[in-house]
């Protein structure tokens, strides 16, 4: 498997965004592969950086000039989850047209459910449970 150097990829959600897109302009786009591969580096960071949260002095939670050193760090993670999720979505569409060149439907997804106006689905559970 080729190795990926994820370090030099943006890790905040719309500077993401903007990288995918500008790669599928100019003709090289994400392939599955390392869609898949940069999905489980970014997993494996987001978790060190959890034990790292976890592990934190309270010193370190209060950083310096008054900005909170544990609000910066978690900031940091959710930006990187959200970079995953970008990704993720990429990935699925991929999938999704492979399974159409194959003659199958595409996965139904959770964010496919689209409830009618009004409905909050509260105090609802699916069937079979």
């Amino acid at each position: 498997m080729t190795e990926y150097d994820f370090e030099t990829y943006p890790t905040d959600p719309d500077s993401m965004s903007e990288y995918l897109q500008e790669r599928e302009a100019a003709g090289n786009p994400m392939t599955r592969e390392e869609g898949e591969a940069y999905i489980a580096w970014n997993t494996a960071k987001e978790q060190k950086m959890g034990e790292r949260i976890a592990r934190m002095a309270p010193e370190e939670e209060h950083g310096k000039g008054g900005i909170d050193g544990l609000d910066e760090a978690m900031s940091a993670r959710f930006d990187l989850e959200d970079a995953r999720f970008e990704v993720q979505a990429l990935v699925e569409t991929a999938e999704d047209a492979e399974r159409a060149a194959g003659g199958k439907r595409p996965i139904k997804r959770e964010r496919d459910i689209v409830a009618s106006e009004g409905f909050s689905g509260m105090g609802v559970t699916p069937r079979g449970w």
